[in-house]
């Protein structure tokens, strides 16, 4: 079984449509793919230079990040954004983060080459689609979308929580 949350569940979608015999069952939560919609920071942080100055580990930044991925700021874990600071500040972290963004979005949005909508129609394997109704990063709907489009599926929105619901 293969779980993933945000980017990891695009990838975990990707490994089971190459891979359906080797997939028992798949978990996505808050996965893009089926829409190009992105928040918009994250567009933007796609643009040279630009990005390089969003993704600078502040502390005021990674707050800012964090109260878009928290439905409810209180939620955030006292250590979190310290965490978050010392593991952005490692060397090369930014420059691997960002590749890695522009690699699926750009200003636009999502990648078209990532869409997963006609791929996804393939699976067969039992999915679990969860999903933050107040996710600011990957819109709800495409947690509809994503029901609609795997056979079988079973949806699960979270109220009153954002991109990460597992937290």
């Amino acid at each position: 079984v293969i779980a993933g949350s945000s980017t990891g569940g695009l990838i975990a979608i990707e490994f089971a449509c190459r891979h359906p015999a080797q997939v028992k069952g798949l978990i996505l939560v808050g996965s893009p793919g089926f829409d190009r919609e992105l928040a918009l920071f994250l567009r933007l942080m796609s643009v040279p230079i630009l990005g390089e100055f969003m993704a600078r580990p502040t502390k005021g930044r990674l707050g800012a990040l964090l109260n878009t991925i928290f439905y409810d700021r209180r939620a955030i874990p006292a250590d979190l954004l310290d965490e978050m600071r010392r593991s952005r500040s490692t060397p090369g972290a930014t420059q691997a983060m960002l590749s890695a963004l522009r690699s699926g979005a750009t200003l636009r949005g999502l990648r078209p080459e990532l869409l997963m909508l006609k791929k996804a129609q393939g699976l067969t394997m039992p999915t679990l689609i969860c999903w933050g109704e107040e996710d600011r990063l990957v819109p709800v709907y495409q947690a509809y979308q994503a029901h609609d489009f795997i056979k079988g599926s079973e949806l699960q929105i979270f109220p009153r929580c954002g991109h990460w619901p597992q937290m």
